[in-house]
């Protein structure tokens, strides 16, 4: 009877014994549930870098930047033993001024009828030979010069009556031409003046019925404009002109 007795109180025991241990167990799972850290995900993040101040300003001065100019290339002309430059010079001297005051207007090839390259001297005997050269007219503050030259090196400054650009001689066809239209003097403009070897003694407009001396003249073809119309004067001696158009 004992026996059975002790039987029973212990499986009671261990019954017990069994529940305890079971709620243990429960309550450390608990413990273990709330105490537990949280873990987060990392989170990819994007750093955006302006670009460079320096960089876009450079970008802009080169797009805006205009193209270099080129310079104007330096006039070239062959005129045999004598420069150009030598020519510019000469006039700078005589004038007594800067040779930048001093610009080129014609330079053209011509052959002179004699070695007096067109500016034929009162009293001068010179060779009767075709002499190739250049007809240079250069300017200084309004005024042209012309300066005849030839391939071996010579030139002649060309001032005498009738072959060089005579203001006096040009207001004396102005002066004609006003006379002979009703205009007024300062309505007439001068268009062009260039040095001219007429082959005799008309001045290239001969008149009908009229003979004249078989002699090379130097003089000017001078051109005028009134109104829109031109008007064509050729020279020869001081004071000796014709007018040679069709108006």
């Amino acid at each position: 009877m004992c026996a059975r007795v002790l039987r029973i109180e212990a499986a009671r025991v261990g019954a017990m014994a069994g529940r305890q241990l079971w709620a243990g167990v429960l309550c450390c799972g608990l413990l273990a549930a709330c105490t537990a850290t949280p873990i987060t995900a990392p989170v990819a993040t994007t750093t955006m870098t302006p670009a460079s101040e320096d960089s876009a300003t450079q970008a802009v001065a080169t797009d805006s930047a205009p193209p270099p100019t080129p310079e104007p290339a330096p006039l070239v002309v062959d005129l045999g033993k004598i420069e150009l430059a030598a020519l510019r010079a000469a006039l700078s001297k005589k004038l007594q001024v800067s040779e930048k005051v001093i610009v080129t207007v014609v330079v053209e090839p011509v052959e002179w009828g004699d070695a007096s390259l067109g500016c034929p001297e009162p009293g001068m005997m010179y060779a009767q030979v075709i002499t190739p050269g250049h007809r240079v007219v250069l300017a200084a503050d309004g005024t042209q010069y012309n300066y005849h030259t030839a391939l071996d090196g010579n030139f002649v400054l060309c001032e005498q009556p009738g072959t060089g650009s005579s203001a006096m001689l040009i207001d004396l066809l102005k002066t004609d031409l006003a006379a002979r239209s009703g205009a007024a003097v300062a309505d007439i403009v001068m268009v062009s003046s260039d040095a001219v070897q007429w082959s005799d003694a008309a001045l290239g407009c001969p008149q009908p019925g009229k003979v004249y001396a078989k002699v090379i003249t130097p003089g000017l073809r001078v051109k005028l404009e009134l109104d829109g119309k031109s008007y064509e004067y050729h020279t020869g001696a001081p004071d000796e002109f014709v007018r040679c158009d069709s108006n």
